[in-house]
């Protein structure tokens, strides 16, 4: 009777199990889009917000680097809860946050299995002068940098010839330098994980657990490809 009661029971469970899985696989996620103004004629060959952002946003060329914003597209298409994770200048920052709400009622919105839900959309607005270096060498010369700081600060503080309290105020000078470049590329480069990896690193290093802790999640973040995906890149000319 216990075998019966214990087949039973297994039985049961893989049917929950199955249903489970099997509501899963039908729950249908569809992303919100961009629909555009009215009577307004789109180049089908590029995408019709980066069409919108070249009328609202002019390229600085005078703010190199890459503006993320984070907004919520409604269940009416309006936008809300805008913030910026990535900022270069005043006038940058200013540029896409007037965009994005200029946009507001302009999107359909997301669905789970066609219904209309509330979804938040990422976005990166890169802008840089066609006539200097690009983003990625500007990214990568300060990560450079501060990958050499922080080895730096790595090797003094294992010197055994400085006090302790000598070895952690020159090994601080390193690490903060440290940040201060990698800041920089990440200025220019935020969908760059290596760089947020060691960001992670050396504020772990310099007893700011709060600010590893939030590298290490957006890592893990950017090391995900279907989050990659999700990301629209646009570039300001």
């Amino acid at each position: 009777m216990r075998k019966i009661s214990l087949i039973v029971s297994l039985l049961f469970l893989s049917i929950v199990t199955f249903g489970q899985v099997h509501q899963l696989k039908e729950t249908l996620v569809t992303p919100p889009q961009f629909m555009g103004a009215e009577n307004t004629n789109y180049d089908s060959n590029t995408s019709k917000f980066n069409q919108f952002a070249d009328k609202y946003v002019e390229n600085d060329l005078t703010s190199n680097g890459v503006v993320v914003v984070l907004f919520t597209i409604n269940k009416d298409g309006s936008v809300s809860d805008i913030n910026l994770l990535n900022s270069v200048s005043n006038s940058t920052n200013n540029a896409v946050i007037n965009c994005i709400e200029k946009s507001s009622g302009l999107w359909t919105p997301g669905k789970v299995n066609g219904n209309p839900v509330a979804m938040e959309k990422e976005i990166h607005f890169r802008f840089s002068d066609p006539s200097g270096p690009s983003l990625e060498e500007m990214a990568n010369s300060n990560l450079e940098k501060g990958l050499k700081n922080y080895q730096l600060g790595l090797y003094i503080s294992e010197k055994f010839h400085l006090t302790q309290e000598q070895a952690e105020k020159k090994s601080c000078k390193k690490f903060n330098r440290a940040i201060k470049y990698l800041e920089i590329a990440n200025k220019y480069q935020p969908q760059e994980p290596s760089i947020i990896f060691w960001q992670a690193c050396v504020y772990e290093k310099t007893g700011n657990e709060m600010m590893s802790i939030e590298k290490k999640n957006r890592f893990d973040e950017m090391s995900d490809m279907n989050y990659m995906a999700s990301i629209e890149l646009i570039d300001i000319d």
